[in-house]
């Protein structure tokens, strides 16, 4: 909240944002999948939609931070994937060349 309202922290970037987010993923994934909690906040009569939404909703928010917060290197980087890749030629084998009168030659005369 503070990164897109209030702007008075200078937030760094770089790769440990990424990795941060990992270990988030990592921690809703065994909190879910490993972990039972037997007392707390049960919905359902149980704590597994309860904690399966707070993990949720705390990797969806460190996304959101990571990727803000980085916003900047992930257009770097798609600029660079878009320079590589957003060029083609248009290749015409020899036997389907075109000849200057606009009719195809197939094989590969010039003319009449």
């Amino acid at each position: 909240m503070e990164i897109l309202f209030v702007k008075k922290l200078q937030w760094v970037q770089g790769p440990l944002w990424w990795v941060a987010l990992q270990v988030s993923v990592l921690s809703a994934y065994v909190a879910d999948t490993f972990c039972e909690f037997p007392r707390g906040l049960k919905t359902s009569g149980s704590t597994e939609l309860t904690v399966g939404l707070v993990s949720c909703t705390w990797l969806v928010l460190a996304a959101a931070l990571t990727i803000s917060v980085n916003w900047a290197l992930c257009m770097q980087y798609y600029r660079t994937w878009q320079s590589r890749n957003g060029t083609f030629t248009l290749q015409v084998s020899g036997n389907q060349a075109l000849v200057a009168g606009g009719t195809q030659a197939s094989d590969g005369a010039t003319g009449p």
